[in-house]
This record gives C-alpha cells, sequence and structure tokens, in this order.
C-alpha cells in the first residue's frame, strides 16, 4: 500500500547504565527513509538529552564493520571511534567484527 500512512519509521534510544554515568546509543530507520536525516537528527536530540538532563559522562554505540551510513551518523555527532570488537555480534548468521564509538561530555559541550 504505497499511500499507507506510516506510523512508525525508526527509533532511537539511550541504554543507561546510571551508576556508571555512561549510555549506549542505538537507533534503526526504516529502509525507505534511509537518507533523508532522521537517524542524525534524532540521535542528536538523544545525546543533547543525554548529556543535559541525564548527566551522563559518555554515550557510545556499537556499529557492524562495514555500515558506513551508520558511521556518518556517529560522525556527524563528533562521536570517535574507540577500537574494533572482533567477532562480536550475531546476525544473519553470522558473528561480525563492530566498531566501537565514543563521546565524552566535554567534546559533545565544547563542539
Amino acid at each position: 500500500m504505497p499511500n499507507a500512512p506510516r506510523w512508525l519509521i525508526g527509533t532511537v534510544s539511550l541504554r543507561a547504565f546510571h551508576r556508571d554515568r555512561r549510555a549506549e546509543l542505538g537507533y534503526w530507520i526504516a529502509a525507505d527513509e534511509w537518507g533523508r536525516g532522521y537517524a542524525s537528527e534524532a540521535s542528536h536530540a538523544i545525546v543533547e538529552l543525554g548529556f543535559s538532563q541525564l548527566e551522563l559522562a559518555r554515550i557510545y554505540a556499537l556499529v557492524i564493520a562495514g555500515n558506513q551510513p551508520s558511521c556518518r551518523v556517529l560522525d556527524k555527532l563528533g562521536s570517535c571511534s574507540r577500537g574494533v570488537q572482533r567477532q562480536h555480534m550475531w546476525k544473519a548468521k553470522r558473528l561480525h567484527d563492530v566498531l566501537l564509538y565514543g563521546l565524552l561530555r566535554d567534546e559533545w559541550v565544547n563542539r
């Protein structure tokens, strides 16, 4: 149904570990909505909330190696690559390497 209304085009979340003042950023956007800036816009808003309202010290994300669009979202936030976790995530019947990205509150404030 090409003209049917769409209610959900994606999600963005912070999985917070309050004791450690850190959270994992996660997002998903429906494939037919890719390239419209939704992941970047939503991620920016939730990172701002994490640092300003939740008083987090660090926000990080894991990206399957080779997922360049997702890496660009994190680059736009000012997040930096922090290393590779080899064979870290099971998806599509195999283990994948993941890239670890991280952003500190000071880096966010001073961007």
